[in-house]
């Protein structure tokens, strides 16, 4: 939700009362309401520097409250187009491991190559694997999840960290950590081996050999 137009942030109070997750996304809050907006419980930043405010000196923005704050989580389109990999690097920096989740923001072209699609009743153009609006908006990505893993080894993140923002991570905040999400005795056996260049090898759909 755009935390602005959460009137005397009745929605956010009803919300936390049914135990949802608050995500903030596609607002123009400032950092005056990017922390009033924390403190009713928007816990969560929706692929964090994408449609929201810049950071800027004077006024960083919901977008910088969320960096600095330890409460919330953050989410990283990591197909390297919506967010840099030194922007990637500097988030990673500023947030706890634990805070932060790997997301693909796919949309329905992901993998399928060149040519145009629809989102939204909008139209899209796919081409050199960026998918854009007839405006030249970015529209969504055309990355899976391990994609999303490769590209954050590529720059330098320790494939350990990778992994973890795309598995673990996810699993605890929705509080399924004793089911899903790492591999312990117990937990749901849904796992993919890889190769040492992190290409698929096999896969395990709870606990029996896919391929």
């Amino acid at each position: 939700m755009a935390p602005e137009l959460d009137k005397d942030f009745e929605l956010s109070n009803f919300l936390n009362e049914q135990q949802i997750i608050l995500s903030f996304g596609h607002t123009n809050s400032n950092a005056l309401q990017g922390r009033e907006a924390f403190s009713h419980g928007y816990k969560l930043a929706t692929h964090l520097m994408n449609a929201m405010p810049p950071i800027h000196h004077r006024d960083v923005s919901i977008t910088g409250m969320a960096l600095l704050d330890e409460r919330v989580g953050v989410e990283i389109i990591t197909d390297l187009l919506h967010v840099s990999s030194e922007m990637i690097k500097i988030i990673i920096k500023c947030k706890l491991l634990d805070n932060i989740y790997i997301i693909s923001d796919s949309m329905s072209a992901a993998h399928l190559g060149d040519g145009e699609y629809e989102l939204s009743n909008q139209k899209v153009i796919v081409k050199n694997n960026c998918a854009r609006t007839l405006k030249g908006n970015l529209a969504g990505s055309l990355i899976t999840m391990l994609d999303g893993v490769k590209n954050m080894v590529s720059i330098g993140i320790k494939l350990e960290h990778a992994i973890q923002f795309a598995t673990y991570n996810q699993a605890k905040l929705l509080g399924l950590e004793n089911n899903i999400g790492i591999l312990k005795e117990g937990n749901m056996a849904n796992i993919l081996v890889l190769t040492k260049e992190l290409e698929i090898k096999h896969v395990i759909f709870r606990g029996e050999l896919i391929t």
